[in-house]
């Protein structure tokens, strides 16, 4: 079974947060959430697993039973990874598996 860096959630997880224009303090719910997240080619239960490292990381709050918000370190966070200009060997690695997972995506 293919392990995955934790790095690869947290990054598909801000790449669904810049999608939806995510930031501090907007409620996100979970069905948007979900839409989005298909997108991004790793399993739907990973998902959750993406909201507790950025739970965890104080970047993600709950706002409700099903929704989440951006704090503002975590806008700060997925501002930072949408526009890196000079990407560290860490981002290049979790942009290459994403884009392989994408990539082996049935049309």
């Amino acid at each position: 079974m293919l392990r995955l860096d934790d790095s690869i959630f947290e990054y598909a997880l801000y790449d669904v947060f810049n999608a939806l224009a995510a930031g501090p303090g907007k409620p996100i719910d979970l069905d948007a959430l979900r839409c989005e997240w298909r997108a991004t080619g790793l399993r739907h239960s990973d998902l959750y697993w993406a909201l507790e490292l950025l739970t965890t990381a104080e970047s993600l709050v709950p706002t409700g039973p099903q929704a989440w918000a951006l704090t503002s370190e975590g806008a700060s966070r997925a501002r930072d990874i949408a526009s890196v200009a000079t990407p560290t060997m860490a981002d290049q690695v979790a942009r290459s598996v994403l884009q392989v997972i994408r990539e082996r995506l049935p049309a």
